[in-house]
């Protein structure tokens, strides 16, 4: 969940993220992709930039809560999806 044009990761996705860092950590050899997504305002390039970030931005918050920066896949789709 992210605020229009934003990848700051908010308190909803915190949550959110908190359940995954919860789950990977009781399954160490799984693996999560974090897929960024954007809506279909503004050009193609600037959504695969903010679905990046945000994608990224997640992944970091995750890495940051303990989970291995290798154990997280991303993917970012633009408006594609």
């Amino acid at each position: 969940h992210f605020e229009f044009n934003k990848s700051v990761v908010d308190a909803e996705s915190k949550d959110i993220l908190d359940r995954f860092v919860i789950f990977l950590k009781a399954n160490p050899n799984s693996k999560v992709t974090c897929i960024g997504h954007a809506d279909m305002v503004g050009t193609d390039e600037a959504n695969q930039t903010i679905s990046r970030a945000r994608a990224m931005n997640a992944k970091d918050y995750l890495v940051k809560n303990g989970i291995k920066e290798d154990r997280v896949i991303v993917s970012y789709k633009g408006n594609t999806e």
